[in-house]
C-alpha cells in the first residue's frame, strides 16, 4: 500500500463567455467551496472468505465506524478525519490490518485546477493536406443545410459538412443523419459530471427513466426496485455538499454541455444536433454546484451507472495520481461490457510521462480523448501521449446546451471526449454485438489522419475522429 499525495482532480473544459476564457467555469457557477476541512481516506476491505476470519473483519468494521465515522459503498468505506496528520495514522494503522486490501487518500476534485502547465502557443500554420490515403468519401450533401431542422446547426462546425463550416477536420457524422442513423434509445452513456438539467427542452425528452421505480413521477419514497437508491427515477446525486438524493439536475454548467453534445434532442426545429440524439442519457451527478467534489464520490458514480446498465460512460474530468479505488470501478464496468470515454486533460502535457487518470489507466475498455481545433490540430492546451492518449476530436469552441435552456461554447477536452462518446453510441446502435474491442479498433483506425506529422507521433492512432468511417468501417488502416 502506498501512501498517495494529496492532489486534486479537475473538469476537462473551458467556458466562453464574452470573449473571457475561465478554465472549466461559467457564469452561473457558484463560488467554489472549501472540501479541504477534511481529509477522506477510501478504504478497501477484504471479503469475509480472503481474511483470516470473519471475526477479524467484524472487528475492522467495529473499529472503523466508531473511531471513523465511515460510510460504505459497497465493499468500500470513506474514513472523514479533520487533519492530513490523522488521514497518515489511518493509512499507517490500515496497511497492517489484514481485513484491509488497500487504503488511499481520497482526492479533492475542483473545477479551479483546470490547468497546471501551459505549452507556448503560436498562430496555426495554414493546415497541410491529409497524407495519402486519408482521403474520405462523402455523400453528396445538399447546397442548403435544412437537416436536420435545429436553427443552431450552422454554428456545430464539427458536425456539419466542409462545404458549411470551412473545416476539413470536423467528425463526418452529417451523412449518418441523412441515412437514418440517428442511434437507439436501447444505448445508455452515463454522463458522470455536475449533473444535466433535466428541463432543457434539447434535453429532457432524452433522459433515462428507470423503470423499476413504480413511484417516480410522485417521488413516493419506496426503493421500488430495491437498487438502494430511493426514487431514482432520473439519475442520482453523489457530491457531498448535500449528500446522496435523486435529484441530479445541474447548477453548474458542464454537464449539461457535455450531455447536449451526446444526445441532444435534433431535427426539432430548435436548438442544435446531437450526435446521437435517438440515445438516451444518465445523469450522474458526482460533482456540485462549483465543480468540486470527491473521487471517492465520482467512484460511486461509476459503480451506479454500471449498475443501471449504461453502455458508455463519459468521464470530462481527470486526475493527477492514480487511484485503486478508480481502476476497480472501471475494471468492473469493462465486466459487464461498458466502454468508458475519458478526456486526456487540459495540461498541454504529454500523459506517458505526467500522467492523468483515469485516462491513462491500463485498462482496455478506456477511450483517452485528446483536443484539436477546426484546422486540425491538436489545440496547445491538450494533453498528448502516444500510449497514453488514443484518438483526437475536435474540442475548440464547441456549440452546446446550458442551464436554464440556454446554449454557449466551450473548449477541452472535455468537450471532445463526448464526441467520442456520441460516436460511440451510434456504432453500437447499429451493430449492437459489437464488443468494446470492436469499437475502439473502428474509431481508431477508421480516423482521419492527423495532418500534421508532430501531432500524429504524439497520439496512438494518429488520428480523428471520423463517424461515417467508424460506422461503416471505410478507409481504414
Amino acid at each position: 500500500m502506498s501512501f498517495m499525495r494529496y492532489n486534486a482532480v479537475f473538469l476537462l473544459g473551458i467556458t466562453t463567455f464574452s470573449g473571457a476564457i475561465a478554465f472549466g467555469d461559467s457564469a452561473h457557477a457558484a463560488a467554489p467551496r472549501s472540501l479541504n476541512a477534511e481529509v477522506r481516506v477510501i478504504v478497501k476491505l477484504k471479503s469475509v472468505k480472503n481474511s483470516n476470519s470473519g471475526a477479524q473483519k467484524i472487528q475492522s468494521e467495529s473499529v472503523l465506524s466508531k473511531r471513523y465515522g465511515s460510510r460504505v459503498s459497497d465493499s468500500l468505506r470513506i474514513l472523514e478525519t479533520t487533519t492530513a496528520s490523522e488521514a497518515a495514522e489511518a493509512l499507517f494503522a490500515l496497511s497492517s490490518d489484514p481485513t484491509v486490501e488497500y487504503a488511499e487518500l481520497d482526492q479533492v476534485i475542483s473545477v479551479e485546477m483546470g490547468r497546471k502547465k501551459k505549452r507556448p502557443t503560436t498562430p496555426p500554420p495554414t493546415p497541410a493536406p491529409p497524407p495519402s490515403g486519408s482521403a474520405v468519401t462523402l455523400p453528396a450533401v445538399p447546397n442548403t443545410l435544412n437537416f436536420p431542422s435545429d436553427t443552431k446547426l450552422s454554428e456545430q462546425w464539427s458536425v456539419i459538412p466542409s462545404k458549411f463550416s470551412g473545416s476539413s477536420y470536423g467528425i463526418n457524422v452529417y451523412p449518418l443523419w441523412q441515412r437514418a442513423v440517428t442511434g437507439s434509445s436501447n444505448i445508455v452513456v452515463a454522463i458522470v459530471d455536475t449533473g444535466i438539467d433535466h428541463s432543457h427542452p434539447d434535453l429532457s425528452a432524452r433522459i433515462f427513466h428507470n423503470a423499476g421505480e413504480a413511484g417516480a413521477l410522485a417521488k413516493n419514497g419506496i426503493d421500488d426496485d430495491h437498487n438502494g437508491f430511493v426514487d431514482d427515477y432520473t439519475g442520482w446525486r453523489f457530491d457531498s455538499d448535500a449528500g446522496d438524493g435523486n435529484d441530479a439536475s445541474d447548477d453548474h454548467t458542464h454537464g449539461t454541455h457535455v450531455s447536449g453534445i451526446i444526445s441532444a434532442q435534433s431535427n426539432n426545429s430548435a436548438g442544435m444536433a446531437g450526435i446521437s440524439w435517438g440515445s438516451r442519457l444518465l445523469p450522474v451527478r458526482a460533482l456540485d454546484a462549483s465543480g468540486s467534489g470527491y473521487l471517492s464520490d465520482a467512484v460511486r458514480g461509476i459503480q451506479y451507472a454500471t449498475a443501471m446498465g449504461a453502455k458508455i460512460i463519459n468521464i470530462s474530468w481527470g486526475a493527477g495520481s492514480s487511484s485503486q479505488a478508480l481502476k476497480d470501478a472501471i475494471g468492473s464496468a469493462r465486466a459487464k461490457g461498458i466502454l468508458v470515454v475519458a478526456a486526456a486533460g487540459n495540461d498541454g502535457v504529454d500523459t506517458d510521462v505526467e500522467g492523468h487518470y483515469p485516462s491513462a489507466l491500463d485498462l482496455d475498455n478506456i477511450i483517452s480523448v485528446a483536443a484539436t481545433n477546426r484546422t486540425g490540430y491538436l489545440e496547445s492546451f491538450s494533453n498528448f501521449g502516444v500510449k497514453t492518449v488514443d484518438i483526437t476530436a475536435p474540442g475548440r469552441t464547441i456549440l452546446s446546451t446550458l442551464p436554464g435552456g440556454g446554449y454557449g461554447t466551450m473548449s477541452g477536452t472535455s468537450m471532445a471526449t463526448p464526441m467520442i462518446s456520441g460516436v460511440a453510441a451510434l456504432i453500437w446502435s447499429g451493430n449492437p454485438n459489437l464488443t468494446i474491442a470492436q469499437v475502439r479498433d473502428r474509431i481508431f483506425k477508421c480516423s482521419t489522419i492527423l495532418p500534421r506529422t508532430t501531432d500524429r507521433s504524439r497520439i496512438a492512432s494518429g488520428g480523428i475522429v471520423n463517424a461515417w468511417n467508424a460506422y461503416h468501417q471505410q478507409n481504414c488502416r
